[in-house]
């Protein structure tokens, strides 16, 4: 339904209960800054093209389902079959600023963090390292506290239109980064503190002493 009103909202007209306020859309910029703004009829006739040539795997639902009825059904789906974790299904589920944010950061990361052992090319297909970045930043903003699927998946839906320490928050993730990189090493890091876990910890203690896990994000740091 989503992409068939991108496309041409006229033909959802069959199915009788089109709003145009939520099935008529444009580009997230956050998504996509390129074509952020833009309706279907405004991309390049390439970009209509490969979107219209994609294929979809699908699950049909009755018309009257709602959006977040079918975001719910897809999350009780796979909440039971262990067929998803939790950080695929979050990626389903959310779609603003904070999983936006914690896409960005990780793939910013992703090349180093493998170098470091943080992460497997397996972690990184099942989504794990977004989690990480979800884990640690929750912790900068909101102090060390329960690492399980439904304290993260709390702050998604707490930040999902808005995240006031958007800037902060990233400024100080990649200098903690680049301090581990710059006073600890590779071959420290790679050997002493692989895996997500071990490295959370490292991390932590960093911006502990970098910027106090005290320090408001609404602070700027010098």
């Amino acid at each position: 339904r989503t992409i068939i009103g991108y496309i041409n909202i006229d033909l959802l007209s069959p199915l009788g209960d089109v709003d145009l306020a939520t099935d008529k859309f444009v580009i997230n910029p956050l998504h996509n800054p390129e074509f952020g703004g833009k309706s279907f009829g405004e991309l390049p006739e390439s970009v209509q093209g490969d979107i219209l040539d994609y294929s979809f795997s699908v699950s049909i639902f009755p018309p009257h389902t709602d959006d977040k009825e079918v975001r719910r059904i897809f999350a009780r789906m796979n909440s039971t079959g262990a067929k998803l974790n939790g950080a695929e299904i979050r990626n389903a589920e959310f779609y603003g600023v904070f999983k936006t944010l914690a896409d960005k950061l990780a793939e910013e990361q992703e090349d180093r963090w493998k170098l470091w052992r943080v992460v497997t090319k397996q972690d990184v297909a099942r989504m794990l390292d977004i989690e990480f970045v979800a884990d640690v930043i929750i912790a900068m903003a909101n102090g060390v506290s329960e690492r399980a699927d439904k304290t993260i998946s709390a702050f998604y839906e707490k930040w999902e239109d808005k995240f006031p320490f958007k800037t902060e928050a990233s400024k100080r993730f990649r200098a903690v980064n680049s301090t581990i990189e710059s006073h600890i090493g590779s071959d420290v890091v790679s050997e002493f503190f692989t895996g997500r876990t071990m490295f959370y910890a490292l991390f932590i203690a960093v911006y502990d002493i970098q910027y106090g896990l005290a320090t408001s994000l609404a602070t700027k740091a010098k």
